[in-house]
C-alpha cells in the first residue's frame, strides 16, 4: 500500500482531526509551513506516521488549539515502537535543529525522547466525558438556573466572522500575537468549510451577544478553542458549555477535550464542569541549545521592559 493510500485509510479510521489530511494542510497553508511525512516501516508494513511542519530546519509548530498529528499502527508490540521511534528520532535531529511536538493524551510513552536528550514536560487538560454528562458541581447547577431566569439562549452555528473577530480580539489580551491572529482566523475559517467548526453565541433577553465559544470537532471529540463572555451573576457561561456539551452528545460525539487545566483558576472552573483530568506531554529539542536559551532570555527581559514602559506611560 503506498504512503498517500496509507495516510488516507488510516485517517478515516482514526478519528482524531488533528491526523486527517485535509486537516494537515490547511494548518501548513495557515502558518506558511512546509509539510515533510516521515514514515516507520518494518518490511513491507507501516507501522507509524507522522507529518512534520516545518520552515527550513525549524520543525516548531507548538500552538494551544492543536495536538501533534501521528498516525499509529497499534497491531505491533511495544518493543518495536519503542526501537522504531528511536531510529525515527536520529532523523529528526539530523534533519532540523529545533523540535517541539504537543502529544495528544493516547501519546502515553515518550521515553524515547527522554533517552535521546529531549527536553519534556508534564501539562494537564479536562476531558468531559458525554456518556455520564452531566456531571456538574453544584455551582454550576446553580449558575445554570440563573442562567434560565435571565432568559438567556445560545445561537449554535458553524460559522461567524463576527463572533470569530471578537474571539481574536479577546485573545489578544492573553497574549495572542498579530502574526497569529491573522494566521488564527485564516484556520479556523477554512476549517468551517470542512465543516470541523462549531460557533455558540450567547444572546441576552434583549437580543445581544453577551459571550460566544468556539470548538473543532470530529467524529469522536470536540475540542474547546476559545470561550468568552458570560458573567457569573447571570451563569452565562455554564450556560454556554452546557449548551454545546448536550449539542455535541445529540451529534454522538463521545467527548470534549477543554484544551488545558494548567492555570490555577481556569483549572479550578473546568472541574466543575464534571471533567476528568489527563495529562499530555510536550517534547522539544535545540540542536544549539545555549543560542537558544540566550535568545529566549533577551525576549523575555525585552517583554518585562515593554510591560515597565507600558505602566509608566499610563
Amino acid at each position: 500500500m503506498g504512503h498517500e493510500k496509507w495516510v488516507n485509510t488510516f485517517a478515516s479510521i482514526e478519528t482524531s482531526l488533528f491526523n486527517r489530511p485535509d486537516f494537515i494542510h490547511t494548518i501548513a497553508a495557515a502558518y506558511q509551513k512546509q509539510i515533510t511525512w516521515y514514515v516507520v516501516s518494518d518490511k513491507d508494513a507501516v507501522l507509524f506516521s507522522i507529518p512534520i511542519y516545518h520552515s527550513g530546519r525549524n520543525a516548531a509548530l507548538v500552538t494551544h488549539f492543536f495536538y501533534q498529528a501521528i498516525i499509529i499502527h497499534q497491531e505491533f508490540p511495544e518493543i518495536k515502537l519503542l526501537e522504531s521511534w528511536k531510529e525515527l528520532i536520529v532523523v529528526l535531529k539530523s534533519d532540523f535543529d529545533h523540535i517541539e511536538f504537543k502529544f495528544a493524551p493516547y501519546v502515553k510513552d515518550i521515553r524515547p525522547f527522554i533517552w535521546s536528550g529531549f527536553e519534556h514536560s508534564t501539562r494537564y487538560t479536562s476531558i468531559v466525558y458525554l456518556a455520564t454528562f452531566p456531571n456538574y458541581s453544584e455551582n454550576v447547577t446553580r449558575s445554570l438556573k440563573k442562567a434560565h431566569k435571565h432568559n438567556l439562549s445560545v445561537n449554535n452555528l458553524a460559522f461567524d466572522q463576527e463572533t470569530v473577530s471578537m474571539q481574536i480580539s479577546d485573545m489578544k489580551k492573553y497574549g495572542l500575537g498579530p502574526k497569529h491572529a491573522k494566521r488564527f482566523n485564516s484556520w479556523f475559517s477554512s476549517l468551517s468549510e470542512l465543516q470541523n467548526t462549531r460557533v455558540f453565541q450567547l444572546i441576552d433577553e434583549e437580543g445581544s451577544i453577551i459571550g460566544s465559544s468556539l470548538f473543532l470537532y470530529d467524529k469522536q471529540t470536540a475540542y474547546l478553542i476559545g470561550t468568552m463572555g458570560g458573567k457569573d451573576s447571570s451563569g452565562g457561561q455554564a450556560f454556554l458549555y452546557d449548551q454545546a456539551f448536550n449539542y455535541f452528545k445529540e451529534l454522538g460525539i463521545s467527548e470534549v477535550d477543554l484544551l488545558g487545566a494548567n492555570i490555577p483558576s481556569v483549572a479550578l472552573y473546568k472541574s466543575k464542569l464534571g471533567g476528568i483530568v489527563e495529562p499530555y506531554f510536550m517534547v522539544s529539542y535545540h540542536k544549539h541549545k545555549f543560542i537558544a536559551d540566550l535568545t529566549r532570555k533577551g525576549k523575555n527581559i525585552a517583554k518585562g521592559m515593554l510591560k515597565s514602559l507600558r505602566i509608566i506611560n499610563k
